[in-house]
């Protein structure tokens, strides 16, 4: 009997060791696992398939809503590539642009979301929001992208989430502004002039 109970006790403590060793070894990777599903009052975002490339087709091709996204109208092979690296970034970064669905409708009305970028040749994280021309004008902008700033400071060691936004595109600068992001400079966005706005983590924590 004693050798079958010091033979339980070494199965339990190898066990237990190697589910210790498990847990350490992958600590560094729970960044990864952070939430993918949002919901705001209207709004529920989540993660993009490629499912979803034919809506989304419909609204980055729409040349209002192209215009002040800083790259112009797109088309299908654009968005199947869009929907490539934002899938990939999941996995990579743990973070990603997401699906704006209207609670109203359960439409797909836009992506929002965290994308890393490069602003005179700096690497930064910026929120990137696109809605479709209908809904616009509704206040969904200021509260997809509050959603999405709050995310970022919850879930991630940011010091600064910024906003790269076309320079005529008043609305963005209004919703960068109510999500309290202050004015940094002007910029250069994948050959394009923008406006860059900001805010700390610190900024955040007083709103």
């Amino acid at each position: 009997m004693r050798v079958v109970r010091q033979v339980y006790i070494f199965i339990a403590t190898a066990g237990f060791t190697f589910l210790l060793s498990l847990i350490l070894l992958g600590r560094p990777y729970f960044k990864k696992d952070t939430p993918f599903f949002i919901e705001t009052d209207r709004l529920i975002l989540r993660k993009f398939t490629m499912r979803d490339k034919k809506a989304l087709r419909k609204i980055f091709s729409d040349k209002e809503v192209a215009f002040f996204s800083l790259w112009g109208p797109v088309g299908r092979q654009e968005v199947r590539e869009f929907l490539r690296k934002t899938i990939k970034s999941y996995k990579k970064n743990g973070y990603g642009r997401l699906a704006v669905i209207s609670k109203e409708d359960g439409e797909l009305i836009g992506a929002c979301g965290l994308h890393r970028i490069k602003i005179d040749r700096e690497k930064l994280v910026a929120i990137g929001c696109q809605l479709a021309k209908g809904y616009c004008g509704k206040g969904l902008g200021t509260e997809v992208c509050k959603a999405i700033r709050d995310y970022a400071f919850k879930h991630f060691s940011f010091d600064t989430v910024l906003s790269c936004i076309h320079p005529y595109n008043i609305a963005s600068i209004r919703v960068a502004e109510k999500s309290g992001m202050k004015y940094l400079k002007e910029g250069k966005f994948l050959n394009n002039h923008c406006l860059v706005y900001g805010i700390t983590k610190d900024e955040w924590k007083v709103l």
